[in-house]
């Protein structure tokens, strides 16, 4: 049998990506840019439109499947280590979960370090969130998702949000790992996939039972996940 069309076309895309990586001494321009190539590796949703918004301040795409639930709405974060990628790396796989979920999906462009150093991510994610409060959504009807350093900011939130004594924006929060992007990556990794969900409620005591609550808010602490 021989090989897949999907399979020569991500060879390519990994040849590529390791070309534009080879040169010692990358500038963090030239990172970002290699990152948000990645989108070129996944396939395009169907039946799903998109739309620019300005979140509050925070610059965001609304991903809306066909069908969707008007009165629903799921918060993502892109992954990155919080220095690298945007709505343009994350697009495409937030477009499969919200077709997934049955709604639209909020894709936060939060403000990179080190321009912007911890807590700025953070206080991205909280004012995304009350945006969509303002445009009608309730907390029981908000969820987030992220890849990696998104995923931290989708757990983080409804933490936050708990911790000042504010109900959780999600039913549930979902976070991912992301794999190996390169042909040395990929020997190295060993296929180390982390799934981390929290159910967040109204009710303190629940969610404590539940592990979804902290006695105060801490920052967490920055991470270099990408």
């Amino acid at each position: 049998m021989g090989i897949s069309t999907e399979t020569q076309q991500f060879a390519q895309f990994l040849e590529s990506v390791r070309a534009k990586a080879s040169p010692p001494a990358l500038d963090l321009a030239v990172v970002r840019d290699i990152v948000d190539t990645h989108a070129s590796a996944s396939t395009e949703p169907e039946g799903v439109t998109y739309a620019d918004v300005d979140a509050d301040g925070v610059p965001a795409l609304w991903v809306i499947p066909e069908g969707a639930d008007p009165d629903k709405a799921l918060l993502h974060f892109h992954f990155g280590g919080s220095v690298a990628a945007s709505i343009s790396s994350d697009r495409k796989a937030a477009g499969h979960i919200a077709k997934a979920a049955g709604a639209r999906s909020l894709v936060v462009s939060f403000r990179l370090a080190p321009e912007y150093p911890h807590p700025a991510q953070f206080d991205d994610a909280e004012t995304a969130y009350r945006w969509l409060l303002a445009q009608g959504y309730e907390p029981r009807n908000i969820g987030s998702t992220g890849h990696s350093i998104g995923g931290t900011l989708a757990v983080a939130l409804p933490l936050r949000l708990l911790a000042k004594g504010e109900a959780a924006p999600p039913g549930r929060s979902s976070a991912s790992r992301r794999g190996p992007t390169s042909p040395s990556a990929t020997r190295r990794w060993t296929r180390t996939r982390n799934s981390t969900r929290c159910s967040a409620g109204t009710s303190s005591s629940s969610s404590e039972r539940l592990g979804c609550r902290t006695p105060a808010w801490t920052s967490p602490t920055p991470t270099s996940a990408s």
